[in-house]
């Protein structure tokens, strides 16, 4: 086994099936009920709806009280922009060793993102409803040189480019990526803040290749 490049670079996924409170079964049971639910009512004939939507899920997407179970993907580590003030010159996200300004502001606005993310989402999920979520996230509170390998790289490439005068070295200093893994932590603490949801499950896994 050998880890992907990006498992390089995010080394964990959070996983945190969520449900508006009224439910007591782990979330792995209740998913796997519903869905038999769903086949048995698809074989009687039943209408079943799946359907992908455009917009930004930081933001009113589907009516009021429409879900009962919410699939997110690959898509809450991008930011709605990036963190404002950041002051991160020579790097384009959190660095291991950088000013604790740097890796505050990533948060403050990952928080601000996330808890809109759950407040629309709790408008349009039945109660009782699921939300599964996968994304990239890190073990540790304080982001690693492993955490920010890729990004690093990348900054290091644009300085060369800065360097050789083949693009102006004010264009990194003043770019930040809308980009951010959270810790487990950090996600605890928005959802529990935020009030909507309860936690049934989280795992963290790497990702790999064969």
């Amino acid at each position: 086994m050998r880890c992907s490049p990006a498992a390089k670079v995010t080394e964990a996924a959070a996983c945190p099936p969520l449900h508006l409170p009224g439910r007591c079964s782990p979330a792995a049971e209740v998913t796997e009920a519903a869905l038999h639910h769903q086949r048995q009512l698809l074989l009687g004939g039943c209408r079943c709806l799946v359907s992908a939507w455009p917009g930004s899920f930081y933001e009113h997407i589907f009516s009021a009280d429409s879900l009962d179970y919410v699939v997110s993907s690959s898509s809450l580590h991008f930011l709605s922009r990036a963190p404002a003030d950041a002051m991160n010159e020579g790097r384009m996200y959190v660095s291991a060793g950088r000013p604790a300004r740097v890796l505050d502001a990533y948060r403050v606005q990952f928080q601000g993102d996330f808890r809109l993310f759950l407040a629309c989402r709790a408008e349009e999920v039945r109660h009782g409803g699921l939300l599964l979520l996968t994304f990239v996230a890190r073990r540790e509170a304080v982001p690693s040189a492993h955490d920010c390998h890729l990004w690093d790289l990348l900054a290091a490439a644009v300085e060369g480019m800065a360097a050789e005068g083949l693009v102006d070295a004010r264009r990194l200093d003043s770019f930040d990526a809308p980009y951010y893994g959270p810790c487990p932590e950090e996600l605890t603490e928005a959802i529990r803040k935020e009030g909507f949801f309860e936690v049934r499950r989280m795992e963290l896994f790497e990702i790999k290749d064969d």
